[in-house]
């Protein structure tokens, strides 16, 4: 697993007034919503999801799959597990050429290399969008 983020950071991208797609970006388009639990992560998602017509993708959609074995597993790192399945499924969806939303806090540094790294990988470039640059 990588260390350090990917360098290749695109910024050119400076409107207020669109979201990119992967139509307008001519790559797959992959949107990381970080932030704390409660900070309105899974309501942006959903809300750019069906603006941008792609797939949001949960990580508590993921860890909620395993809460009835993690009781009878604690040995498991459930939560890792989780992180694991959901960057599966996004490298799968991108390697497809299919966009998608990531909802995840990705509060460890460690989890945001693991994310730059699949989009240099897939995307070719991390666009860095702000929510008050959404605002309107």
């Amino acid at each position: 697993m990588p260390t350090e983020a990917p360098s290749k950071i695109d910024t050119s991208f400076k409107s207020d007034s669109a979201l990119p797609t992967s139509c307008t970006l001519n790559m797959p388009l992959l949107l990381l919503l970080k932030g704390q639990p409660g900070s309105g992560k899974s309501t942006l998602g959903r809300h750019l999801a069906r603006r941008l017509s792609i797939p949001l993708i949960d990580k508590d959609d993921a860890r909620d799959c395993f809460q009835a074995l993690a009781l009878a597993n604690q040995h498991i790192d459930w939560n890792q597990l989780s992180y694991d399945v959901i960057f599966s499924i996004a490298e799968s969806q991108l390697a497809n050429g299919l966009g998608l939303i990531l909802d995840c806090p990705l509060a460890r540094h460690s989890l945001f290399v693991r994310a730059a790294a699949l989009a240099e990988k897939v995307c070719q470039a991390i666009l860095p969008l702000r929510r008050a640059s959404m605002a309107r």
